[in-house]
């Protein structure tokens, strides 16, 4: 029997991970966790809490080196010790989440994760007092050293194709191996469950997070006035608390209170979706791969689902054949919030969904992977 190790950022999605690793032939999976705050709070099944754990220490790396495969679900900056660390010899497969490789496709000519108004808001909270020079001389520094390290990575498994072509196309001596895998996935009985819920209301869900990258405000700026007579459901229950305080002053002040549902707290996947089929439409303003799995329900479940044109989600998702809809159009046409897709749409974006992101599938790649290590 072989053994995989995963080290994980945090555990909100590692249980997702878990059914499909644990449905792998002859294959025993433990599971190294290195918290936000310290406890874990997600898994229900033995792990180990990391959260003190020194990386850089050669007994951590040899009880790594015990294993057949390092999966590492998220690249935590502590997790590059790993990497680097002379000893460390294990074959190794990256599960990016796109907050901890973005950096790789941030410095592509003409593209940029934060949008105008949201990044003029960053600027303000984090602007330091060092010189830009040195600065901006110091991330290039530590982006040489973290791709050096990256190399010495087998597989990468990106949530969508895209991500990895645009690294590629931008670092072309990229070594890690594209693996086609991700945390949500979809089989009959799922498919059939989630068709069998119906809407029930005709709110907005905007953004999937409280981070930086979903631009709120540029969201809110370009629809204000679509917007102000809406019902809102908001969810900000993980990300960066500093920006959600804002954003959350800010809606506050420009909406009213009455139309705004802040959803403070990580819900229970049934209750999150509960919150879904109160709404008729999402509104995702991320320019980079997000909020994927929240889309994905959206469209199963008949919402219109709006994205910026230039976005990686767009891109990718028109061309997979999906139906859905531009943000750009709806500043135009603020009528297509009532938009109704037809049976035919619906059905087209099922089929899409069962064919990318099965069960089977995802099985069959951990499967293929481990029986060439």
């Amino acid at each position: 029997m072989k053994k995989i190790l995963h080290i994980a950022n945090d555990d909100k999605f590692v249980p997702l991970g878990k059914i499909i690793f644990d449905s792998v032939n002859n294959v025993q999976n433990d599971y190294w966790i290195l918290p936000k705050e310290g406890d874990i709070e997600y898994c229900k099944f033995p792990c180990r809490n990391i959260y003190n754990l020194d990386f850089k220490s050669d007994k951590v790396i040899d009880e790594i080196n015990t294993y057949d495969l390092l999966c590492i679900e998220f690249l935590n900056p502590k997790f590059y010790d790993i990497l680097n660390h002379k000893n460390f010899d294990r074959s190794t497969l990256w599960i990016g989440w796109g907050g901890d490789y973005y950096w790789l496709i941030n410095t592509l000519s003409g593209f940029d994760i934060l949008l105008p108004k949201t990044k003029k808001l960053i600027y303000k909270f984090h602007h330091k007092l060092l010189p830009t020079r040195i600065a901006n001389s110091l991330k290039k520094f530590r982006r040489q050293k973290n791709y050096k390290a990256i190399q010495n990575i087998e597989y990468f498994a990106p949530p969508i194709f895209l991500d990895y072509k645009l690294i590629q196309d931008h670092y072309p001596n990229f070594k890690p191996k594209y693996i086609q895998w991700n945390y949500g996935y979809i089989n009959e009985a799922v498919l059939e469950h989630f068709s069998s819920l119906k809407t029930n209301g005709n709110k907005v869900m905007i953004g999937n997070s409280a981070t930086p990258s979903n631009n709120h405000l540029d969201v809110f700026y370009n629809l204000k006035d679509i917007l102000s007579n809406q019902k809102l459901i908001i969810p900000l229950n993980y990300g960066d608390m500093k920006y959600k305080n804002y954003l959350t002053r800010y809606l506050s002040i420009h909406f009213k209170v009455e139309n705004i549902e802040i959803l403070d707290k990580l819900l229970p996947s049934t209750d999150f979706d509960n919150k879904l089929l109160e709404c008729k439409n999402l509104i995702i303003g991320s320019m980079r791969q997000q909020a994927l799995s929240t889309i994905i329900k959206a469209l199963i479940f008949g919402l219109n689902v709006f994205l910026y044109e230039r976005s990686i989600n767009y891109t990718f998702l028109r061309q997979e054949g999906f139906h859905i809809q531009t943000i750009e159009s709806l500043i135009k046409n603020p009528n297509l919030l009532n938009y109704n897709s037809t049976s035919l749409q619906i059905n087209e974006n099922k089929q899409r969904i069962q064919e990318l992101w099965s069960l089977s599938h995802n099985i069959n790649q951990i499967q293929e992977l481990m029986s060439n290590i």
